[in-house]
């Protein structure tokens, strides 16, 4: 088995937990990001890909983090977000395999967080439909997790003005401030039911490549991943060709490496995961 595949399996079991909890507890939840793509392209993982991405609705994702806090996850596993870490540094929350294994990540391990496979869960939030506000809502919300990166040290030293004032600024508050900041304004309009829009303000992408309407998402669709049925959004594939454009269609081959900076560990020494 390749290095890739056995941190997908690793993954893929974590996934499966949470898929169990989420279906005993009744929460709605979808594959995202390359997740997604993976299971309308590839019925599985990305070859090249080494993580996992699940969206929540922002009503479910905090359903589910205080399902989790009171009943716990099944032995092996626990979650680590804003709600439970003052040094969690990133909108997703992430589920974590406690378990030593051979593949380890020291950019996570040096802020005191398990450094091994994990998932991510990012929550959906409504807002309006007008994309240069939401673009703007966005670019706030960034300007914050620049500013909690810096204050974590999670973000390496730049030369650029942008990254010496996002650190200065991490000086005058702190990260629990910072998260309930970022928090706040990702639910700007949790309780507008005028706004009828979808937006990840965890993506990688912009707004404009991801912002659709709530329907986009509805009743989740089961489709195969690794051989098992797992959720997606309703329409998916409109939902992929607002982000990827031409989804169907594989990158050249010198894009397709994973870009999650894992390192597997052998008899002491450490070597980048290819």
């Amino acid at each position: 088995m390749s290095e890739i595949r056995e941190l997908q399996e690793y993954a893929l079991e974590i996934l499966l937990a949470v898929d169990q909890f989420c279906n005993e507890n009744q929460i709605t939840y979808y594959l995202g990001e390359g997740s997604l793509l993976g299971a309308i392209r590839h019925h599985g993982f990305i070859p090249w890909d080494d993580d996992i991405d699940l969206l929540m609705p922002r009503t479910e994702y905090e359903r589910f983090i205080a399902l989790v806090q009171k009943q716990g996850l099944p032995d092996g596993y626990d979650l680590d977000c804003f709600e439970t870490n003052p040094n969690h540094w990133t909108i997703a929350a992430k589920v974590q395999m406690v378990r030593q294994t051979r593949f380890v990540s020291y950019k996570v391990g040096k802020l005191g967080l398990h450094n091994g496979p994990s998932i991510d869960i990012f929550p959906l939030d409504q807002v309006p439909g007008d994309l240069a506000y939401v673009s703007r809502l966005d670019w706030k919300i960034a300007r914050l997790r620049r500013i909690l990166w810096n204050k974590l040290g999670y973000s390496k030293p730049q030369r650029r003005l942008k990254w010496h004032i996002a650190k200065g600024l991490g000086y005058f508050v702190s990260t629990r401030r910072l998260q309930k900041q970022i928090t706040n304004l990702m639910k700007t309009h949790a309780e507008d039911e005028s706004c009828d829009y979808l937006v990840n303000f965890g993506s990688l992408y912009p707004a404009e490549r991801q912002l659709v309407q709530a329907e986009v998402y509805g009743e989740p669709r089961l489709v195969e991943f690794e051989g098992r049925l797992l959720p997606v959004p309703a329409q998916a594939e409109v939902l992929l060709s607002r982000i990827y454009s031409d989804y169907m269609q594989l990158p050249p081959e010198e894009q397709r490496v994973p870009k999650h900076n894992f390192s597997v560990v052998e008899d002491g020494a450490a070597k980048i995961l290819k």
